[in-house]
């Protein structure tokens, strides 16, 4: 209610969570909040279709009635409510691989990270190039991530790029793309102190007659 900017005082958020617990346990499930809101409905309903109807002084002496009476219970639950109900906010840890909020009995291990280094096959003789990086990564980033972190760092718009455990290019040592680091085998540590794997890329063009596209491959040529 708060996030929503909705006007309200700390003895209405009260009297609506005591009215939402209908089991008294302390808390409010999806079930319960649903089943208020269809109450709600109702009740709103019913009020309209009376004031509709019914506008002889003997309803009006009714409704006085039924308004003091409602004042009374209101009052008395507001006492209840707040004897045992406090509005709290939980505040969501995030998981250092996706950024997304998690709860706090999820519990991760600090060995969990990897410094990839990643070098450009065909320029592996080369020490420096703008195609070889290196970069802390999440154990279970999956290698189709990790493709996307060379797609970012390197701006190739390829989208037939693959990740080698060595320079073969053999299908033994091509990296799946649905696997994590991880279950690929490869050892994972503290962020402080993450192992170091060394990998190569390649990818290919779809149009191999246009030399623009192919001056990277002008200086060696590729194993087929």
């Amino acid at each position: 209610m708060r996030d929503l900017k909705i006007p309200c005082v700390e003895a209405q958020l009260h009297i609506l969570t005591k009215l939402l617990d209908q089991d008294n346990n302390g808390t409010i499930d999806y079930i319960e909040l649903g089943a208020g809101l269809d109450n709600a409905r109702c009740l709103q309903s019913n009020s309209e279709e009376n004031e509709e109807e019914d506008e002889s002084k003997e309803v009006e002496g009714i409704s006085d009635r039924v308004t003091i009476r409602k004042d009374e219970e209101e009052c008395e639950t507001r006492k209840e409510a707040e004897a045992c109900l406090s509005v709290t906010k939980e505040v969501l840890t995030h998981c250092p691989g996706c950024h997304l909020g998690l709860r706090k009995y999820a519990q991760f291990s600090e060995s969990r990270y990897i410094s990839v280094e990643l070098r450009l096959i065909i320029f592996n003789n080369m020490k420096t190039h703008p195609g070889h990086f290196q970069e802390v990564v999440f154990s279970q980033m999956k290698v189709y991530g990790l493709i996307g972190r060379i797609q970012e760092h390197t701006g190739i718009a390829s989208n037939k790029l693959s990740i080698f455990k060595d320079q073969s290019y053999s299908q033994e040592s091509l990296l799946p793309l649905d696997l994590s680091l991880e279950e690929c085998g490869f050892r994972s540590g503290p962020h402080h102190s993450p192992p170091t794997v060394l990998l190569y890329y390649d990818y290919s063009i779809e149009f191999s007659d246009c030399p623009i596209l192919n001056c990277d491959y002008y200086f060696t040529m590729r194993k087929l």
